[in-house]
């Protein structure tokens, strides 16, 4: 009898011990699927907001090209900002940057380079193969576009150009 009682409270224990820390396990896997996730949605929504923030000026961008491309130059010259004939920018001299004769009226050849945000504009960097990289701004009031003074957007600091800037650094450093 006292065989069977004491074998009777020794598995009675390890029953009790069995579940023993499966609840930490639960509660630890728990808090790092939800971390995972939480980062991973971070991670993912950083990545998107920055991969399409200037989806829209983009789209401007190829719209106004494919007007070109449709020889609707009245239309172009509308989206470039001059529903009218503008003051300091004529309608011949428009036709002369992107008219027939242009780099611009091959619009196969041509390809956006970079857009960016710059002040309270987009600045989208368009290339032909055989011409310099032109920088076309696009305003988000009113979705003109119009030239921006520089290709890129100054005094912005890109990832992609790191290698090359501090490789310049070391170099200056050791001449």
């Amino acid at each position: 009898m006292e065989r069977e009682q004491l074998t009777m409270s020794t598995h009675a224990g390890r029953e009790y011990l069995t579940n023993y820390g499966v609840s930490d396990a639960r509660r630890e896997r728990r808090f790092f699927i939800t971390a995972a996730i939480v980062i991973g949605s971070a991670l993912l929504g950083t990545f998107l907001y920055y991969h399409f923030r200037t989806y829209k000026d983009e789209r401007d961008v190829k719209e106004f090209f494919a007007l070109l491309a449709r020889k609707d130059y009245k239309a172009a010259y509308a989206k470039f900002g001059c529903p009218t004939e503008c003051r300091d920018y004529k309608f011949d001299r428009f036709i002369e940057d992107f008219g027939d004769k242009s780099p611009y009226s091959d619009i196969q050849n041509v390809r956006i380079t970079l857009a960016e945000p710059c002040g309270n504009t987009a600045w989208v960097s368009v290339k032909h193969p055989n011409f310099p990289e032109v920088g076309l701004s696009v305003d988000p009031g009113d979705r003109t576009i119009t030239f921006a003074p520089e290709a890129r957007c100054p005094g912005v600091w890109r990832l992609s150009e790191f290698p090359g800037r501090l490789w310049t650094f070391i170099k200056h450093r050791m001449a």
